[in-house]
């Protein structure tokens, strides 16, 4: 029998059965850092807004209309700009977590291969 073995009795009717003993470390009940994940909106105002991916529903891709439409429970964001296809791509994955809008005077600046937004909608769901 463990020697620190004892019936919790008084702490039951102190309401706190949960109580530490003196000298025991208490532990932490949640992580320090949160494992939610979060696409992260910024346009070219500094303007910001974040949400969370659990509540992402849909994402369609309209290439002849260069934008990307992602349906979330509460907003639709529609993205407008080049070579969508690898944002799309990533966007299954999760993997993307920011979005930044660039002025599309920049566009010529940037890679062949290089995804660019340079509008950002985001409208509230009725």
């Amino acid at each position: 029998m463990n020697q620190k073995y004892k019936l919790k009795f008084d702490e039951l009717w102190e309401n706190d059965p949960t109580k530490k003993e003196i000298g025991e470390e208490k532990k932490q009940s949640f992580p320090s850092q949160s494992h939610a994940r979060n696409l992260c909106i910024i346009w070219e105002d500094g303007k910001r807004m974040f949400l969370n991916y659990a509540y992402l529903i849909s994402g369609e891709l309209l290439p002849d209309d260069s934008m990307l439409v992602l349906t979330f429970t509460t907003h639709t964001v529609t993205l407008k700009g080049s070579r969508l296809e690898t944002l799309y791509e990533e966007f299954t994955g999760h993997l993307i977590k920011q979005i930044t809008c660039t002025d599309e005077r920049y566009n010529a600046t940037l890679e062949n291969d290089e995804t660019v937004v340079n509008e950002i909608v985001v409208s509230k769901n009725q």
